[in-house]
């Protein structure tokens, strides 16, 4: 009997994160009409979180729930976004400048296959992509397109 309850738990509680709101795990690091971008990487271990308040980008990365790994705060005018609609891709992406490195996170879709991917790229001039990170589609809020601006 303690094995079908504690079985019956951890099935409650995945259907409870499963269909969770992801703002949810924004908490108070910034108002849900800041945030542009959120999720989680695919094994739910870390996140990203990117968020603008008035003319700051404030950039997150690290483990959930914890003091973040990478913590960026800049002008606006540091940050670029990318969208892409064509007949074969549409993405939204928003490049993130640190000195020689860029964080790149979005989401795109490859309209012929229906694939939609989330990720997180770092990328260093002269060297290329460093690394690349999936992230967990249903993790993810997008809000860039929506919601970013320039001054």
């Amino acid at each position: 009997m303690k094995k079908f309850i504690l079985l019956f738990l951890l099935a409650t509680s995945f259907v409870s994160y499963a269909n969770g709101d992801p703002l949810d795990n924004v908490g108070n690091r910034c108002k849900n009409n800041e945030v542009l971008y959120y999720a989680q990487t695919v094994d739910h271990k870390k996140e990203v979180l990117v968020c603008q308040k008035k003319t700051t980008i404030t950039y997150l990365f690290g483990k959930i729930g914890q003091k973040p790994d990478i913590e960026l705060k800049m002008p606006v005018k540091m940050v670029s976004d990318l969208v892409t609609d064509n007949d074969t891709v549409s993405s939204e992406y928003l490049m993130i400048r640190n000195g020689n490195i860029i964080y790149q996170v979005g989401h795109m879709t490859d309209l012929l296959s229906g694939a939609d991917i989330e990720s997180l790229s770092v990328i260093k001039y002269g060297q290329g992509k460093l690394a690349e990170i999936m992230l967990d589609p249903d993790s993810a809020v997008n809000a860039i397109r929506d919601r970013f601006y320039k001054e």
